[in-house]
């Protein structure tokens, strides 16, 4: 059998490791993305049927080949009677092509680069005529000579700025941000960051980064903190090749005199220090636009930046991009504050970056523009702003961004026209009793308040009165019965939960006022339970925090340190450490698949419900019982009247650690008070729904 190119390199190299291979690596060992790897092996265990072999692909873990060691033989004897293919296809091959271009520092005739991809000269110029507009886009010309050869003309800061374009066009922040220890903890010189960098400057400057205390540099973004690393590491390659930048004098004497220039000097300073080199005032000017155009969490504006908006002009800007987004929804949209301040936030940066042409990258643009492409068209409408006022052409992808902003708030207003209410499922099984409650008890424990469980023998089934269900789940198939049903596992999956959170997602929304309306009395006794609740989720801010305890700590003395520091005496620490075991002998609470263990119970050790985190000061924790966990989330509820109420608060925060993947990252990265803001978020989110939920 004769495989694909890029099937037959796949297989070769799962051939050589018995363990997983992440998709990420095998994406890059194949010059390609992972998409077209998963198109690829879309049909790929047909093929290997003849060899009784098969791919098994986790999420999560990677891609393995499975199979006897004999079959695995007859398959690498198979692929050695082919020659090795190099896997290119005409997309990967010009990308590669794009890659040398960049990479080569000379003139090169076409017959280098038809040598080297082995295909015609005649190919290789029409790759040419299709990679030039990308390298045109970048302010460079692929200049095309006859009897010259092939050359890049444009500025060092065009030749720069094509570097890092293409680099986040092609490399995956997962696969090199291990620094510098590097992925699968190899020498720092042993990761490939790209043929375009070297790996040693890349950690080298991410090590000496580490050095420089700064709020600022604290405030990136992930992928912005990323990228001014790739961003130094282009600009510490070209200063050692003695490829230096230009800049007008009078825009480099504007940014010294801002206080983000400070910054950039100290970089520099630090980046001298690093390669025994020096850096010239117009190389710390780019440095300090790069500054300037990051990503922040949150940001301080200040008159002295390179390009100032004072906050009124950046609000009437705002306003009037609402307005061409959707004049019909525009004044709802006005009202959001969610959406104001995010915009604020994020259009800062971004015309900084849109004045200095710097590129961005977003990886979810195409997810966008596919899923949502009515948003994206008028995100591109509301862009248009920016250039009726200031001049500046505003790519897709920071258009992706805004579509982002945009997208939630349309979400948010509509959600704001619909009222959750409580989703009854109906668990079935023949008898009534048995599996029919352990399934109930997975499901009540996964949905928590936002289910009503109720369990039918296979008779109650029978042609009758209605059952007064919104879901019906069945561990066995159910013939003639006049319902609709899903069916599940005795003991349902995690896919099985997924496809029951779908029905329930379509069930629980309705129409404000399309409900029933509820007999309301006892007005003082609504007031008081909004009175308790307020009071509760204040005493869970007020309490919480994070704290960090050994890494090689055992389970029972992680509980002991908790139970200290939540029990007000002796006898409350005993109730608390003896409450949190006896949870635990029920089932681990260790959550593997999220990397973090939750620690929680029902007491009579405290009077306030109690949301808290512990950290292991070099994570992960090393006991064998947590599993590789990186952080243990303390919960813990009082044994009074208003249990159910804190149990339902308590639910919103430990379902939030499963579906907020931003919540979970906060708290794992030890930041109180990023951390803080979110849960207060989620709390806020909770009471709103309780007051609609008792006022409405």
């Amino acid at each position: 059998m004769t495989f694909t190119p890029r099937l037959n390199h796949l297989f070769r190299i799962l051939l050589k490791n018995t363990e997983p291979v992440s998709v990420s690596e095998l994406a890059a060992l194949l010059n390609t993305s992972k998409r077209t790897l998963f198109r690829d092996m879309e049909n790929v265990n047909s093929q290997l049927r003849g060899f009784n072999l098969k791919i098994n692909a986790k999420a999560g873990v990677g891609i393995r080949l499975e199979g006897s060691e004999q079959d695995r033989d007859r398959l690498a004897q198979a692929l050695l009677s082919e020659d090795e293919p190099e896997p290119m296809d005409k997309e990967s091959r010009r990308k590669r092509l794009i890659l040398e271009i960049l990479k080569n520092q000379d003139v090169q005739k076409l017959y280098y680069y038809s040598n080297l991809f082995k295909v015609s000269e005649g190919t290789i110029s029409n790759d040419m005529d299709a990679i030039a507009d990308w390298f045109r886009e970048n302010d460079l010309e692929l200049s095309r000579r006859q009897g010259y050869g092939v050359a890049l003309e444009g500025t060092e800061e065009a030749y720069r700025r094509a570097l890092s374009q293409f680099i986040y066009e092609n490399i995956s922040r997962e696969e090199h941000w291990e620094a510098p220890a590097g992925p699968d903890r190899k020498p720092a010189d042993e990761i490939d960051i790209s043929p375009l960098l070297d790996a040693k400057i890349f950690n080298q400057v991410i090590s000496a980064l580490k050095t420089i205390p700064s709020k600022k540099l604290e405030r990136f973004t992930e992928s912005s903190w990323f990228m001014f690393v790739i961003y130094l590491s282009i600009a510490a390659e070209r200063i050692i090749r003695q490829k230096t930048i230009s800049m007008e004098p009078d825009v480099t004497a504007k940014l010294k005199a801002t206080e983000d220039y400070v910054l950039a000097d100290t970089v520099a300073d630090m980046l001298e220090n690093s390669f025994r080199f020096k850096i010239c005032d117009e190389e710390r000017a780019y440095i300090c636009i790069h500054i300037k155009s990051a990503k922040q969490k949150y940001i301080d504006k200040n008159p002295d930046d390179d390009f100032y908006i004072n906050h009124y002009e950046l609000i009437r800007m705002i306003y009037r991009m609402i307005d061409r987004f959707d004049p019909e929804l525009a004044q709802e949209l006005k009202m959001d504050e969610v959406l104001l301040s995010g915009l604020i936030t994020h259009l800062d940066p971004t015309l900084i970056r849109l004045k200095h042409n710097m590129v961005i990258q977003n990886n979810m643009l195409e997810q966008i523009r596919t899923m949502y492409p009515d948003i994206f068209e008028k995100s591109k409408n509301a862009a248009q702003v920016i250039r009726e006022s200031y001049g500046f052409t505003v790519p897709d992808a920071e258009i992706g961004y805004l579509a982002t902003h945009f997208g939630a708030a349309v979400i948010r207003m509509k959600e704001r026209k619909l009222r959750r209410k409580v989703v009854t499922i109906g668990v079935v099984c023949a008898s009534g009793i048995g599996i029919s409650y352990l399934m109930s008890s997975r499901i009540k424990n996964t949905f928590k308040a936002d289910v009503l469980v109720k369990t039918f023998a296979q008779e109650d089934l029978a042609e009758g009165p209605p059952l007064d269900i919104d879901i019906l789940v069945s561990s066995f198939p159910i013939k003639d019965v006049p319902y609709s049903y899903l069916l599940v596992s005795p003991l349902p999956t995690d896919e099985d939960l997924e496809k029951i959170r779908e029905e329930i997602n379509r069930c629980a929304y309705v129409e404000t006022g399309l409900l029933l309306p509820e007999t309301k009395s006892g007005g003082p006794s609504y007031l008081h339970k909004t009175w308790d609740m307020a009071e509760s989720i204040q005493s869970v801010l007020s309490q919480f925090e994070i704290t960090y305890t050994e890494e090689n700590i055992e389970f029972t003395e992680l509980v002991k340190q908790a139970s200290q520091r939540f029990g007000d005496s002796d006898v409350n620490r005993r109730l608390i450490f003896n409450d949190f075991l006896a949870r635990e002998k029920i089932s681990s609470q260790v959550v593997v698949s999220y990397q973090f263990a939750l620690l929680h119970a029902k007491t009579d050790g405290v009077s306030k419900p109690v949301f808290s985190v512990i950290l292991p000061t070099h994570p992960p924790f090393r006991s064998e019982y947590l599993q590789g966990a990186v952080l243990a989330v303390v919960m813990l509820i009082p044994k009074n009247s208003d249990g159910k109420e804190n149990s339902q608060m308590m639910g919103k925060l430990s379902s939030a650690l499963i579906e907020d993947e931003d919540f979970l990252n906060a708290l794992k990265s030890g930041d109180r008070d990023v951390s803080y803001k979110k849960t207060q978020e989620i709390l806020e989110g909770y009471f709103a729904q309780k007051i609609k939920e008792l006022y409405l």
